[in-house]
């Protein structure tokens, strides 16, 4: 009988530890059910579980509901045994199994019907195909009228069916070679992550440090490659994959997506971790003819307050002295009509000494004014004068930005009401003018980027030495990035492993640290550097030329000043 040459295969596998557990799945009428729940309940080394939802058991039965099989707690050595000898419970019978084996691709399943010739049947084929769509490598079908045959498949090689004659010879199998299968990927670049071949280079010749994971995965398992590309009248990548991905027209994407934002596939485990900042324009050089009142927005203003009260002292001090007048007004009115530039020619005659002693305190004002003022302007002329910086969202309102990002990363944000403060600076805008942002540097607006792809993005313009973005201090929340495959892949778990060996190895470490020079030789950045020098230049007399204006027009000024007072006194004495 059939389940002899189970038993067979249960005794030798407990010898070498190849399982812990047994889970038996099964309908209430199946002939061969009890029979072998006999068997295996003789041999109490081997703890067994009968899982079924189609009938009410004798109360002397070990039964789990569907919510209590946790198979965590039975760890990968275990045996699914799917009795599917009633053609009418077979679906539901392998379905219930299938549930049982979900997310653990390592268990065995030994599937147990009534066919007859399993090479040629399409219900064989069609058992293999659905293990296989969720990711079981190790699946074994016996049959009743062929008790000693023991059937599996080879799944990369047209579902071939393999006879065996040890089962544990063949149990955890793990995907090795895929025999030239061709994986359909969603082809959508986003460096540094993922850099796309060139025209005319080999398909698999993928860059970046998520690109690099994937072209090893590839190889390493003798596959090939074709690319399902963008829609012509595509709104976003993210929908495009949505689409794809529901209606399994690929395999895997690409692209990865945001752990936790990404409900329409199968994620592999998270590859790395990045948090979404705002990104802002750096504070812009205030023009250079702006430069002339820079100074007095300073320490000048107050030199100049302080050098009034000064002659006015000064004045008050000399009215006393040489006319016995003590009028603090009159010697205020003086000191500011020589500023406005009309003297005050009354309050001046009525001084019977020479002017040089009037002329003194205020020419050595104007000397230390003068030169307070030229230091500040060579300085400003040096340094260019920066505007304030934006770091705050504060500042961000301030400078009347807008924060852009991608239509369907400010769907996600707004989902979140922890960041209901951004809402307002939030402008959704098409995937292709993020592109154009970074490739241009258009710092109109600020951006929101992930930490990885600000990095890129800050490498890319200082070697173009045109620097036109900064990171505020402004991050919204950490995520995790994984890759996308359709829904029950049989793929997942290996990628998962390949991608643990990548970490563990240091290549993925090595392969982001090198992402910009890789993107760099493959052309995807601008090489044109500007000549622009930003910051402190060396002083030139082209930068004294003002101020050597300006203190040559003052100094005619005083002159002119000094000689028509002079003049008017000798023709009013």
């Amino acid at each position: 009988m059939c389940s002899d040459n189970l038993l067979n295969f249960i005794k030798s596998a407990k010898l070498k530890n190849t399982f812990n557990s047994i889970v038996l799945v099964s309908s209430h009428s199946s002939p061969l059910f009890g029979e072998l729940l006999a068997q295996l309940q003789g041999d109490e080394a081997v703890p067994i579980v009968h899982y079924s939802n189609l009938w009410k058991p004798p109360i002397n039965y070990n039964i789990y509901e569907p919510s209590e099989v946790v198979l965590s707690n039975f760890g990968s050595q275990l045996v699914v045994i799917a009795v599917l000898d009633e053609e009418t419970t077979r679906n539901t019978i392998l379905g219930n199994a299938l549930r049982l084996a979900e997310r653990n691709p390592n268990i065995n399943l030994i599937l147990i019907s009534r066919l007859k010739n399993p090479r040629r049947s399409m219900i064989a084929r069609g058992l293999f195909w659905r293990c296989f769509q969720f990711g079981l490598l190790n699946v074994f079908l016996l049959t009743i009228y062929s008790p000693n045959e023991v059937f599996t498949y080879e799944p990369f090689d047209g579902f071939r069916l393999i006879k065996i004659k040890d089962i544990t010879t063949f149990s955890k199998r793990k995907i090795i070679n895929l025999n030239k299968y061709k994986f359909k990927i969603f082809k959508f670049g986003l460096p540094p992550k993922v850099i796309l071949p060139q025209e005319g280079e080999d398909d698999l010749d993928l860059k970046g440090f998520v690109g690099n994971i994937v072209k090893s995965y590839i190889e390493k398992r003798n596959a090939r490659i074709h690319y399902v590309k963008m829609k012509a009248d595509s709104v976003s990548p993210y929908l495009d994959l949505i689409y794809f991905s529901v209606n399994k027209f690929i395999d895997f994407a690409l692209l990865p997506v945001p752990v936790g934002h990404f409900v329409w596939g199968q994620l592999s485990y998270p590859i790395y971790l990045e948090e979404n900042c705002v990104i802002v324009p750096v504070p812009k050089i205030i023009p250079s003819h702006q430069n002339l009142r820079l100074p007095f927005q300073r320490d000048v203003w107050l030199a100049v307050i302080c050098g009034i009260f000064y002659c006015t002292i000064i004045i008050y001090i000399v009215n006393s002295l040489v006319i016995g007048k003590k009028d603090i007004w009159d010697a205020f009115v003086a000191v500011f009509s020589l500023i406005i530039g009309i003297p005050a020619m009354e309050p001046m005659n009525r001084i019977k000494v020479q002017k040089k002693l009037f002329y003194l305190p205020l020419f050595l004002f104007g000397f230390i004014l003068s030169n307070l003022y030229l230091s500040f302007l060579t300085t400003f002329l040096t340094s260019p004068a920066y505007e304030h910086e934006i770091n705050t969202l504060e500042d961000i309102y301030d400078a009347g930005l807008k924060i852009v990002a991608e239509n369907i990363e400010k769907l996600q944000l707004t989902r979140h009401i922890h960041y209901a403060e951004y809402f307002p600076l939030l402008k959704a805008i098409h995937y292709s003018e993020c592109v154009r942002i970074k490739e241009t540097l258009d710092n109109s607006n600020a951006l929101i980027l992930g930490s990885d792809s600000w990095d890129f993005l800050d490498e890319t313009q200082r070697y173009r030495n045109h620097v036109r973005f900064r990171k505020s201090k402004s991050c919204i929340y950490p995520f995790a990035l994984a890759v996308v495959f359709q829904f029950d892949s049989p793929f997942v778990e290996d990628f998962n492993e390949h991608t643990l060996l990548i970490h563990q190895s240091g290549l993925f470490a090595h392969w982001k640290k090198q992402a910009f020079f890789e993107a760099l030789w493959a052309g995807y950045v601008n090489t044109t550097r500007t000549t622009v020098r930003e910051g402190p230049v060396q002083l030139s007399l082209e930068h004294m030329r003002l101020a050597f204006l300006m203190l040559i027009f003052g100094l005619i000024i005083s002159i002119v000043t000094f000689f028509m007072e002079n003049c008017l006194f000798r023709m009013f004495s």
